[in-house]
Parts: C-alpha cells; sequence; structure tokens
C-alpha cells in the first residue's frame, strides 16, 4: 500500500449540485371524472373503485374481457343503470365537468339527449304542444308533422 503525504490535489472535484425535480406538466380539464365508484346490482358487486378522469374531446376507449365491466362503467355516464331494478352506485361519484350526475336536481332525460342534466336559471317561452312536436321534428330532421 502506497500512501501519499503532502500531495497536492489539483483538480478538485465539483461541487455536488442539488437538481431540482422536473416541473409538473400542467393539469389537463377533466370532462367526465370518476372517484372511487363501486357498483352494485342489487348484493352482488360489480365495480370496485374505479377511478378514471376522461379529457374533453379525447378518444378513450374501454378494453377488457368479456363481463369485466365495461358497459358498466359506461352505463354510469348516461344513468341507464337507473332503468335495472336494485342497480345502483354503492360509492363514490361520478362527475360531467365537476358537477355530481347523480345529484337530486339531476334532469335525468336532459343527460341522455346531451345536456349537462343540471336545471338552467333562464326562463323557458311557453309554446303550446303543436309547437313543440314541430322542433322535436325538425330536431330530427323532419320539416312536417302529422296531426
Amino acid at each position: 500500500m502506497v500512501v501519499m503525504e503532502n500531495e497536492e490535489i489539483t483538480h478538485p472535484a465539483p461541487p455536488l449540485e442539488l437538481q431540482k425535480p422536473p416541473e409538473p406538466e400542467p393539469r389537463q380539464p377533466v370532462m367526465i371524472n370518476v372517484d372511487d365508484v363501486d357498483f352494485c346490482y342489487g348484493t352482488h358487486q360489480v365495480l370496485f373503485d374505479v377511478n378514471l378522469e376522461i379529457p374533453p374531446r379525447a378518444v378513450t376507449a374501454l378494453i377488457g374481457p368479456s363481463g369485466c365491466g365495461k358497459t358498466t362503467l359506461l352505463r354510469c355516464f348516461n344513468r341507464m343503470n337507473d332503468l335495472i331494478d336494485g342497480a345502483r352506485i354503492s360509492a363514490g361519484r361520478v362527475r360531467l365537468e365537476g358537477r355530481d350526475i347523480y345529484a337530486p336536481e339531476v334532469d335525468v332525460v336532459d343527460l341522455r339527449l346531451g345536456g349537462d342534466g343540471f336545471p338552467e336559471i333562464e326562463s323557458v317561452p311557453e309554446i303550446d304542444l303543436r309547437e313543440c312536436r314541430l322542433r322535436f321534428a325538425r330536431a330530427w330532421g323532419k320539416q312536417e308533422i302529422a296531426d
């Protein structure tokens, strides 16, 4: 073993520099947010602690084997499971643009027709049944309605 005494180091090691962690990416807005959702058919639980964020205008695919809950989850987004006796979200929340779509004030028909499901503050003009039917027909691309 060789020991050198009083030897001067000409190239000292550079001081340690602490690296900053990378900046987090800016958070994208969320259109559909599923928070800790459990879903049951009667007493049989089929979804367990589901968490999902879907940004606006995103193409999203749910992929999995038959019977894994893809359709059940999709039906939660438009509350189609409400039509099945005993089917319910037993825990968690489903939000559309930050609003809980299972809140009591949600208009389920409006939600299914592509609205946000929440009542509007503005007033709706009074129209008669014929005018209502005509507007509905025009929305579906028909010009006339049968009396």
